[in-house]
């Protein structure tokens, strides 16, 4: 009896795992497995710590609205998020949009499946990350890149702070407010 309580339990265990834990959309790959496909992707100058990926297409048509997905971040860290809509587009490409609002705050994923390419991107709090994939051409899957890039500071929102000293900016301008109009009336008879 205890055999067979024992197996009654790791299948309830199982069950239970099945449903609280969703499978990665990706997984991390060997670069070297891959190298031709990967060579051939143009990422950012400013792309930093690539790990090589493998995104099933199969996968990709079992997601569902409001299912759960892990998104690997690299070989040691991943974020669940939950599938908040999906989009059909025109061109037979499809989208995914999900969320997981955290204790670290709201992080989002993004992602896109179409004909030649894959691509995402993922905000998680202060941190933010890219994927870009190719089709393989012999597999039901894409082969790309998860990347993080060096933020770069935004153009200034004011091109004339590009010709002149921001001192004189605002040499002209009067910190005190503007002054109404004198009214005029005119009256006729």
């Amino acid at each position: 009896m205890p055999y067979l309580l024992r197996i009654l339990l790791y299948g309830q265990l199982l069950c239970i795992s099945g449903l609280a834990f969703a499978d990665p959309v990706w997984e991390i790959v060997n670069e070297l497995q891959y190298s031709e496909i990967l060579t051939s992707i143009e990422t950012p100058d400013n792309a930093f710590a690539a790990s090589p990926i493998e995104i099933s297409s199969l996968y990709l048509d079992s997601l569902a609205q409001e299912g759960q997905i892990e998104i690997r971040i690299n070989s040691n860290n991943s974020i669940d998020f939950q599938i908040a809509n999906i989009l059909s587009f025109p061109n037979g490409d499809i989208g995914w949009n999900a969320v997981n609002n955290s204790t670290n705050g709201l992080q989002t994923i993004s992602m896109t499946a179409g004909a030649v390419y894959f691509l995402a991107s993922i905000v998680a709090g202060e941190d933010s990350y890219q994927v870009i994939a190719k089709k393989h051409p012999d597999q039901s899957s894409y082969i790309g890149w998860i990347y993080s890039e060096v933020r770069q500071t935004p153009p200034p929102i004011n091109d004339d702070f590009h010709d002149e000293e921001t001192n004189d900016f605002f040499k002209d301008v009067s910190i005190f407010s503007l002054e109404e109009p004198a009214r005029t009336i005119t009256a006729s008879a």
